[in-house]
């Protein structure tokens, strides 16, 4: 069952995970954006709760990669879902503004709802 209060916005977004030490994960795309978090779909090796750096790879190599401190708050084999430490950083806000606007990021229309039961949280 889904418990999620605020609105994800799809996009395709390139980006990578790192432990809070600059450890590499591994890389992987956003598939959904909110004001709270995301979902990045790709093969993690991480554990629940811990906390990463999300690294948005920028579009332009004139703009720099984009830090965002979360925490992994769902995983499953398509990916992990994080939520982030501060309730809507600057950056994330950004990004759904150009995800809304088209510019930038690739904005992905909405589709329906995933089945229940995909990704835990244990």
């Amino acid at each position: 069952m889904e418990h999620r209060w605020g609105e994800r916005t799809r996009v395709d977004i390139p980006t990578r995970i790192a432990t809070r030490h600059s450890v590499l994960v591994g890389a992987g795309r956003f598939s959904n954006l909110s004001a709270s978090g995301g979902f990045i779909a790709g093969s993690f090796s991480v554990r629940l709760l811990s906390q990463v750096q999300v690294s948005v790879v920028s579009p332009s190599p004139l703009l720099e990669a984009v830090l965002l401190a979360a925490y992994v708050s769902r995983k499953c084999s398509s990916g992990v879902g994080v939520e982030w430490c501060d309730f809507a950083p600057m950056a994330v806000t950004e990004l759904l503004r150009a995800a809304a606007a088209g510019n930038a990021v690739r904005f992905v229309p909405p589709e329906p709802a995933p089945s229940p039961g995909v990704c835990t949280t244990d």
